[in-house]
């Protein structure tokens, strides 16, 4: 689901997350742990978001969005922090994956974001951190271009 509201979005994403050890019933009454295998569930839910190897490192959608800030200004050291906001929130209602798409608002110096036809339309850079608790997708940070209006009609 993509989000309408940005800021629902970034809080439906930013639960914390716990692994528990996964157990199975081998006899009635009677359950063994499932050694190698850990459950990640969503701490405020209880939900079972995914079962993974007990050696998968669990990476926080809050620290994935932290770092792809962090590639913001790195990639683009002229630009301001503050200026590069949430802009798009898609993921599932069980929150087991999640894009988020950040863009800097207001003119980057320096650079030259003109393309195509028209000097008229006007590009800028945005990134995407992709991030799963259910193995759907790797985390991720992808950089692109996005029109910000289209001037065609």
């Amino acid at each position: 689901m993509i989000y309408d509201n940005v800021e629902d979005g970034v809080h439906a994403v930013m639960f914390p997350v716990r692994a528990v050890d996964v157990y199975a019933e081998t006899e009635t009454g009677k359950h063994d742990r499932i050694p190698g295998k850990r459950a990640l569930i969503n701490d405020d839910t209880h939900k079972v978001l995914s079962v993974v190897s007990e050696k998968c490192r669990v990476l926080h959608n809050r620290t994935a969005l932290e770092l792809a800030r962090r590639c913001c200004i790195a990639a683009f050291p002229n630009t301001a922090p503050a200026n590069w906001k949430v802009f798009s929130v898609e993921a599932p209602r069980t929150g087991g994956h999640c894009r988020i798409d950040l863009k800097h608002e207001g003119a980057i110096g320096g650079y030259d974001w003109s393309f195509g036809e028209t000097e008229q339309d006007v590009f800028g850079p945005f990134i995407r951190v992709s991030n799963s608790y259910n193995r759907t997708s790797v985390f991720g940070i992808r950089f692109g271009l996005v029109r910000w209006a289209c001037t065609n009609g």
